[in-house]
């Protein structure tokens, strides 16, 4: 368990200011000193205040084992509902996912929630969970898929915008 707390405090320590307000825009529980990812509730998605940035700050900097616990465990909670209601991810691959899919649902996620999420699988006791023992043994390649960019965002080009516009004809 040392271990996980000093890397989930490294991480947690080494945001940038950036990275911060994105892990602040999924994770609403880093907002308060409550949890907001009750059933039925959806994420809002606003960005964080620079009071809220400065406040997270000093939270996480204090943050002692079980705190962190928390921070990680509700980072998977929202992980998952990013992954279900923004992405489209099916509750099949969400509950017992193949090492595949995981790769995939992470590098589709802000890294800074990807990577929370991933803490949040290594958490000790997640071993009865499927996605547990996959996290542990293929740790080093989850991390490298959190850490990565997410694509950019796919556009299906309407009908209009996919008709050929007349071009203009010099007057002979």
């Amino acid at each position: 368990m040392h271990g996980w707390v000093n890397g989930v405090r490294s991480w947690l320590s080494s945001l940038d200011e950036e990275a911060l307000r994105s892990l602040l825009t999924w994770h609403q529980c880093l907002r308060g000193d409550r949890h907001a990812h009750t059933p039925g509730r959806t994420a809002r998605r606003t960005p964080p205040t620079r009071r809220e940035l400065h406040t997270a700050r000093v939270r996480l900097a204090k943050a002692q084992q079980a705190q962190l616990t928390s921070i990680t465990a509700c980072g998977l909670v929202w992980a998952v509902k990013a992954l279900r209601d923004e992405y489209g991810f099916p509750e099949r691959a969400l509950n017992d996912p193949t090492l595949d899919e995981l790769l995939a649902m992470l590098r589709v996620l802000d890294p800074p929630l990807a990577r929370c999420a991933l803490h949040g699988m290594l958490l000790p006791g997640t071993s009865r969970l499927p996605v547990g023992p996959l996290a542990r043994e293929h740790e080093a390649a989850l991390q490298a898929a959190a850490d990565s960019a997410p694509p950019p965002p796919t556009h299906t080009p309407s009908a209009r915008a996919s008709t050929p516009r007349p071009t203009a004809r010099a007057n002979p």
